[in-house]
C-alpha cells in the first residue's frame, strides 16, 4: 500500500507524518503496521510505502462477529483481541513510546475468529514518554485527564484510552461524547465515568480501574492489563511475534555514517564500506541509516557482498539499481550486463 500526503499538509503536519515514517520503520512487531519506503513523487508530493492492510476498524469487525454486548463479554475471541492490541501497546510502552490515539479506528482486525490478527495504526502522534508539548493531541473523546493538564503522557496515559474503548465496545459509545469541547474536557476531568452495573462483570472492573482520573490508580503497565483479561490463564499463547530490537550499542557507528553523508559537498555522491563477521547488527544499523536519510530526501543505496560474486559484481549491483532508478539509463544498464 502508499501513503500519498497531501500537498495541502503544513510544514509541522507534514514533519509529523515523516516522523510516522522513521518510528515505525524502527519498530517490528506482528501488531504494528509494517513500512518500508519513504521518497518523493515527480509531483513533489511526500509517500510511503506500507503493508497492505485488509480488513475492518474493531468496532466494525465486533458488530459483524459479536453484534451484542452479552456476546462479546462471554467470547473468548473479544479477549484476544484485546490480548494483541496490549501486546502492541506494551512493545512501544518498552522502547519509551506512547501512541496518544488509540481508539477502534486506529485498530485494524483481519482474519476469522479464533485466527484473527490485530494492528495498531496511525502514529503520527506517537511522542515519546514524559515528552512535554505545548499543543494539545489525540482524539478528545479518548484522551486521558492528565494530557488534558498539559502533563505529558505515559503508558498510563494509553491506558486510560483502552478503558474509553473498553466502555464504547460494551456500551455503544464513549462516556463523554457530544459536540462541545468544553463538555468534553469536564467529563474527563471531574465526571462520572459510568455507572460500574452498566458494564459486564467480566470486564468490569477492569474497564473501572483504567478509568481512573488519576493515572496512579491505573494499572501500571499494558501487561499487567493483559493478565487481568478474561481468561488470560487459559489463552493458548500466540506464537512469538516478530519484533525489532531497541537499536542500542551501534549509535558511534550510526553518527560516523550520517556524518559521512553530511560531509559530502553539496551533497555530492558518496560511499562507505562496512566491514564486520556476521550476526554483529549490520543489517540492523543500515536499516537505520536508511530510515533517518530517507525522511530527509537523501537516496542511499546498500548492496551486500556475496560470498559467490565475480569480481565487480557487487559495483555492477549498486550502480544497475542507481541507473534504474534514475529514469531508467537504459544504455548504462546494458553496458554493465557486457
Amino acid at each position: 500500500a502508499i501513503k500519498v500526503l497531501s500537498a495541502e499538509l503544513s510544514a509541522s503536519q507534514s514533519s509529523l507524518a515523516s516522523e510516522e515514517f522513521r518510528l515505525l520503520a524502527s519498530h517490528t512487531h506482528a501488531n504494528l503496521v509494517q513500512v518500508y519506503d519513504y521518497g518523493t513523487t515527480t509531483d513533489g508530493l511526500r509517500y510511503f510505502t506500507m503493508e497492505l492492510l485488509e480488513g475492518e476498524d474493531l468496532l466494525g469487525y465486533l458488530g459483524r462477529a459479536l453484534p451484542t454486548p452479552a456476546e462479546r463479554a462471554a467470547a473468548p475471541h473479544l479477549a484476544d483481541l484485546l490480548d494483541q492490541v496490549l501486546a502492541a501497546l506494551d512493545y512501544i510502552h518498552s522502547r519509551g513510546l506512547v501512541h496518544q490515539d488509540l481508539k477502534p479506528q486506529n485498530i485494524l482486525v483481519s482474519g476469522q475468529e479464533g485466527a484473527a490478527r490485530v494492528k495498531l495504526i496511525d502514529f503520527g502522534l506517537a511522542r515519546a514518554t514524559g515528552t512535554e508539548s505545548q499543543e494539545l493531541s489525540g482524539t478528545i473523546e479518548y484522551l486521558a485527564p492528565e494530557l488534558l493538564k498539559g502533563e505529558p503522557p505515559t503508558a498510563r496515559s494509553d491506558l486510560y484510552s483502552l478503558g474509553i474503548l473498553l466502555h464504547e465496545v460494551f456500551l455503544g459509545q464513549p462516556p463523554f461524547h457530544g459536540k462541545k469541547m468544553e463538555e468534553l474536557i469536564k467529563g474527563h476531568l471531574e465526571g462520572v465515568s459510568v455507572d460500574p452495573r452498566s458494564l459486564p462483570q467480566e470486564y468490569r472492573e477492569l474497564t473501572m480501574r483504567l478509568l481512573e482520573k488519576d493515572p496512579a490508580n491505573r494499572p501500571r503497565a499494558a501487561e499487567e492489563v493483559r493478565r487481568e483479561l478474561p481468561g488470560a490463564r487459559e489463552r493458548t499463547p500466540h506464537s512469538l511475534p516478530a519484533f525489532s530490537p531497541v537499536f542500542v550499542g551501534r549509535e558511534a557507528t550510526l553518527s560516523k555514517l550520517l556524518a559521512r553523508i553530511a560531509a559530502e559537498p553539496d551533497g555530492g555522491p558518496g560511499g562507505a564500506l562496512l566491514l564486520g563477521p556476521t550476526g554483529m547488527g549490520k543489517s540492523r544499523l543500515l536499516r537505520e541509516l536508511q530510515v533517518r536519510t530517507q525522511v530527509s530526501d537523501i537516496p542511499i543505496y546498500l548492496e551486500a557482498c556475496r560470498e559467490e560474486d565475480h569480481p565487480g559484481a557487487l559495483l555492477q549491483r549498486l550502480l544497475g539499481r542507481i541507473a534504474a532508478e534514475n529514469d531508467g539509463e537504459h544504455k548504462l544498464v546494458a553496458r554493465l550486463d557486457e
